[in-house]
């Protein structure tokens, strides 16, 4: 927590979080608006606005540069409660019959996704996505949850 001289240039959905240009990180960054304690503007103009990029937030609300595919097969509670928690990932499941559906998406990073796989266990199964399998057993062993 400390002050940042920052040059903000895009909210995202429901101005939840602003893209900003970190002079200091020469980098664009994410900040929750939720966190900023107050705002001061200035008087100097943007000096890095060709810098300015957003980058792509998956349906997680993770944020990179890379992206990754991942395909999962969705019970109904699994299913309910992605729709409920990351409602911009609806738009990516489709029904595959039989009480079960198949999201099909890209992902900036395995954290957002792995959590909420790793919460729903018997209730998911990764289709084809060997990265995020891999990703997931390393998760559970490391904190010994099996």
């Amino acid at each position: 927590v400390r002050d940042r001289r920052v040059e903000p240039f895009a909210f995202t959905t429901n101005y939840v979080q602003v893209w900003c240009y970190d002079p200091e990180a020469h980098a664009c960054k994410l900040f929750k608006t939720s966190r900023i304690g107050s705002a001061e503007l200035t008087a100097a103009p943007w000096e890095h606005e060709p810098e300015h990029c957003e980058g792509f937030i998956d349906a997680f609300r993770m944020h990179g540069g890379a992206r990754r595919r991942v395909r999962l097969e969705l019970g109904l509670l699994a299913y309910n409660l992605l729709c409920e928690e990351y409602p911009l990932a609806e738009r990516d499941v489709r029904p595959l019959g039989r009480g079960r559906w198949l999201l099909d998406t890209q992902v900036a990073g395995f954290a957002g996704v792995g959590r909420f796989a790793v919460g729903l266990l018997d209730d998911i199964r990764i289709v084809d996505s060997p990265e995020l399998t891999a990703y997931i057993r390393d998760y559970i062993a490391a904190n010994k949850l099996l």
